[in-house]
């Protein structure tokens, strides 16, 4: 979670908004385990009202996760709406995010996006709205 909590919050300037460990029936219940027990941070962009939940699973664990790509099946990755791509890039690789290739502007000419793994491999889509 820290490692995570580094990128998202840290380096891409999202707020914590809640931070939460949960366990017992209710969350047993939900996820069809037995004894789970999560952590889980809620952050925000400040840009509206949505919110991205990190979610650290402290039981069960997970032994084999599995690597999605940009074209696996099913929910792939998180896009983000950042201020500027011009220097974040830079920022990030300096901080050991790896990216897919370097920031394109879209045929239609109305964002310039990039992708990047956040610490745990995740695939994170970094779009900057153009005027």
């Amino acid at each position: 979670m820290e490692r995570s909590l580094a990128f998202y919050r840290d380096l891409l300037g999202m707020t914590v908004r809640n931070r939460k460990e949960e366990k017992g029936t209710y969350l047993d219940t939900l996820l069809g385990v037995k004894n789970g027990e999560i952590l889980t941070v809620k952050l925000s962009s400040g840009a509206g009202s949505s919110l991205l939940e990190l979610i650290e699973f402290i039981s069960p664990r997970d032994a084999d996760p599995r690597r999605l790509e940009a074209y696996s099946v099913g929910p792939t990755h998180v896009a983000l709406t950042v201020g500027d791509l011009g220097e974040l890039p830079a920022a990030l690789k300096k901080n050991g995010i790896r990216f897919l290739s370097e920031p394109i502007v879209s045929p239609d000419g109305k964002v310039r996006l990039v992708f990047c793994r956040d610490p745990d491999g995740n695939l994170v889509e970094l779009v900057e709205e153009l005027g």
